[in-house]
């Protein structure tokens, strides 16, 4: 387990470096957007990852990854959970940048702000592409060696840290390790790492339907000179949503 997750920071690493460095010298980054080359860097990085497990397990790909049947009424719940989520986090976001931690790294421009064509590629990415990669490796790959050495409950927050490590941004930090938390618990409930495929992309598009639905919420997600501070009533959305999401995911998948 410790060669595969040193495997895969090397492997991410090198990508997210080497490929930005070869558009330079072919003379093509400047037309490329962003949102494509974090496309790359998952689809090449973490994919040549599973693709070396495939290669090195016996296990059929299927039960190697978690990709098995699940009961399909976990995903209302895990939707709010995930909403919930979204929302607490950003404001989580907010208090960092409020007590000095660092700056508004992870604020990007707003969606309503981008191209159409550019919104629909950006969701593409991060509500499809993201989510299976990181799916797969997280919660089919990884969580299962660690709930094997060190229990499910343990296994579960080792997992949980190693995701919002792997976001390096601090910003993203507590929202990545709460969402990593409940997918894991998620996956080790369900026996599948399908809900999490669907979790994590509601997770990252829900800032996107949220804004272009109904406009700009002061302090959320997406806005760098906005107020940092959410609405009481939003914050209190939140947690409602992610208290919901919670207790049906714990009836929806009785161990």
């Amino acid at each position: 387990m410790s060669s595969l997750l040193g495997l895969a920071a090397c492997s991410f690493w090198g990508v997210s470096h080497a490929l930005p460095q070869l558009l330079v010298a072919v003379g093509v980054r400047d037309g490329i957007p962003a949102i494509l080359e974090l496309a790359c860097i998952h689809l090449i990085g973490i994919g040549s990852i599973l693709g070396l497990a495939v290669l090195w397990s016996d296990l059929p790909p299927r039960e190697l990854f978690g990709l098995n049947r699940f009961r399909g009424r976990v995903l209302w719940s895990l939707a709010a959970g995930m909403a919930g989520i979204s929302i607490l986090g950003s404001e989580a976001a907010n208090w960092i940048v409020r007590l000095g931690g660092v700056g508004e790294v992870g604020r990007v421009a707003a969606p309503a702000a981008l191209p159409i064509s550019e919104r629909i590629l950006t969701l593409a990415v991060v509500a499809g592409i993201v989510p299976w990669t990181e799916e797969v490796l997280f919660r089919g790959l990884v969580l299962d060696g660690l709930v094997h050495r060190l229990g499910a409950r343990l296994g579960a927050v080792v997992s949980a840290l190693l995701f919002a490590l792997f976001h390096l941004d601090p910003l993203q930090m507590p929202l990545a390790g709460a969402a990593g938390y409940l997918l894991a618990w998620v996956r080790i409930r369900s026996g599948s790492v399908l809900p999490c495929v669907i979790g994590h992309s509601v997770l990252n598009a829900f800032p996107f339907v949220l804004t272009w639905g109904i406009g700009s919420i002061p302090g959320y997600g997406f806005e760098p000179t906005a107020s940092l501070e959410q609405p009481l009533l939003f914050n209190l959305a939140g947690v409602a949503l992610l208290g919901a999401g919670v207790l049906g995911v714990r009836r929806a998948t009785v161990l």
